[in-house]
């Protein structure tokens, strides 16, 4: 009543203690304000919540030299780092369906992109590839969409049945760094079992971010010291034992034929012939990566890119001697890869190379609010786990100043990707 007394005061509604039809129509214009206001309300949240709901589902394909676990962090710096898979879960908070399948840190093209498409549980290669005993299936592309065709929420939404979902289901990749020709492996060489069709009709659009799309030079000048007396059957003892042993640390195991993802990301192997030893200049070699797998007119491509234009010391541990060598070799890159390699808008130098049908989407740069400094530019490494000028509140050898100066947000570029992807329907 006090509450009453001071929300309605004498005056206010002379009919109010009558139940004249003047108060009637007071308290209705009340309610149906009340109403317009809470579903005025929903529709916002609805919307936030939607703002990256893409028609089919997101696959990340992570980069070489580390696990899935490890790949695409978040903006925020704790205690261990960048937030563990940070760019799923922002998209995932924005309504997006996202799957990070898990490969192998090192290892060919081909082989990723084998596990890209399925994993199996064990502790070698073989196993992994599932040709051992008993395979069963634990990770990958397929066993996502064997996932969301089963889900009433997911794939059932869209389609009658789950069996028509898994004919017709689609997905939007999203690659970066060699997860981007594993990728494409899996698109251009692999059949769905579930459907019986070849991966190219389920997907949707590739989107490579830094991509190793013709390979990096630093591959080629590494291969190029190893003398080929002391590669018996390819295989340079000292590279396989050293990523043998990283791997180890990585993931906890031991495999084998990690030196094949080098020779899998030199420009010779990618753009030329991928008979190391064979010399197209005198002879004739089998055909390039881009050659044997191309990419299919079917299916929507995109790159985004990254050049460092100095070098901060948020990147000095990592990227200083990359971004030297690679640009006397290739000029503009990320302190990995050149600006070609990430384009991708040839597939090779060869008067025959296939065309990518890629949509070049610019170049990746921060801001800075010093006009006389301008940002330093996305390092390889930025794109997934590593620091970047002015991200995440994180200051690099002692310089405190960059949250002040420099800004990139690395959840908030891969939402814009996947926003976009959404707007243009896939």
């Amino acid at each position: 009543d006090q509450y009453r007394a001071r929300r309605w005061p004498q005056g206010h509604c002379t009919a109010r203690r009558t139940g004249a039809k003047s108060c009637k129509n007071h308290n209705n214009m009340l309610l149906r304000c009340l109403l317009i206001m809470g579903l005025v309300a929903t529709s916002v949240s609805t919307l936030a919540g939607d703002a990256a709901a893409t028609r089919w589902p997101i696959v990340l394909s992570h980069h070489w030299s580390e696990s899935a676990a490890k790949a695409f962090a978040g903006t925020e710096w704790g205690p261990d780092g960048y937030t563990p898979m940070g760019v799923k879960q922002a998209l995932e908070a924005e309504g997006a369906v996202v799957y990070q399948p898990d490969k192998v840190p090192f290892g060919a093209n081909e082989v990723r992109g084998r596990l890209l498409y399925k994993k199996c549980a064990g502790r070698t290669l073989t196993d992994m590839l599932c040709e051992g005993e008993n395979p069963q299936v634990i990770d990958g592309v397929l066993p996502a969409m064997e996932g969301y065709c089963s889900d009433p929420n997911q794939g059932l939404a869209q389609f009658p049945s789950a069996a028509q979902c898994l004919r017709e289901v689609k997905i939007n990749i999203i690659c970066h760094s060699q997860g981007c020709p594993d990728s494409r492996y899996m698109i251009a060489a692999i059949q769905n079992e579930l459907s019986g069709k070849p991966m190219h009709q389920h997907v949707a659009s590739w989107t490579s971010v830094a991509g190793i799309n013709k390979g990096t030079p630093l591959a080629d000048l590494w291969l190029g010291l190893v003398p080929r007396c002391s590669w018996p059957d390819y295989k340079p003892g000292l590279l396989e034992a050293s990523l043998a042993i990283d791997g180890f640390f990585e993931t906890g195991y031991w495999l084998e034929g990690g030196h094949e993802s080098v020779v899998a990301l030199s420009r010779k192997y990618m753009t030329q012939t991928m008979d190391i030893w064979c010399n197209p200049r005198r002879e004739e070699c089998p055909p390039s990566f881009n050659q044997a797998y191309p990419n299919h007119p079917d299916i929507y491509y995109q790159s985004y890119s990254s050049y460092l234009s100095w070098i901060h010391s948020c990147y000095a541990d990592k990227h200083l001697q990359g971004w030297f060598l690679a640009g006397l070799l290739e000029g503009r890159n990320d302190g990995w890869v050149s600006l070609d390699s990430q384009r991708f808008l040839t597939a090779g130098d060869q008067p025959d190379a296939p065309p990518t049908y890629v949509v070049d989407r610019g170049i990746v740069r921060g801001t800075s609010n010093w006009f006389w400094l301008p940002h330093p530019g996305i390092s390889h490494m930025g794109f997934t786990n590593d620091k970047v000028p002015g991200l995440g509140e994180r200051d690099c050898l002692g310089f405190a100043y960059d949250p002040d100066v420099f800004h990139w947000d690395r959840e908030a570029f891969y939402l814009d990707v996947v926003k976009d992807l959404k707007a243009m329907g896939y």
